[in-house]
């Protein structure tokens, strides 16, 4: 089916999911570089989380509203969670991705 061939109301829903979509992909690049500048940052910090106790507390210093203490294991969870996005998506996406969000959505 052709697009042309959608209802002018699904033409309309495809063309905002898609925006949406592009919008995304924005965040995500810049999710990725921020991740990448903390693993330049703290290149390290995965050998100091392995010498804490697993239920040991780190306090949050942060200031974030609403967010509480983590123990270490909940730490290194959380730092893989941002390393599968940096093994998932390399320079191999980035030709798509500026694609759908233009240059100005690639700049991190």
């Amino acid at each position: 089916m052709a697009f042309t061939d959608l209802t002018n109301e699904e033409q309309a829903a495809v063309n905002s999911y898609v925006r949406e979509v592009r919008a995304a992909i924005g965040q995500l690049r810049g999710l990725r570089e921020t991740v990448v500048r903390l693993d330049a940052a703290y290149g390290n910090i995965q050998g100091l989380l392995g010498d804490v106790d697993g239920a040991e507390i780190i306090p949050d210093g942060g200031g974030l509203a609403g967010a509480l203490p983590l123990n270490k294991n909940e730490a290194v969870t959380l730092t893989a969670h941002l390393q599968g996005l940096l093994t998932a998506y390399g320079a191999g996406h980035f030709a798509l991705w500026a694609k759908a969000a233009g240059i100005n959505g690639m700049v991190g």
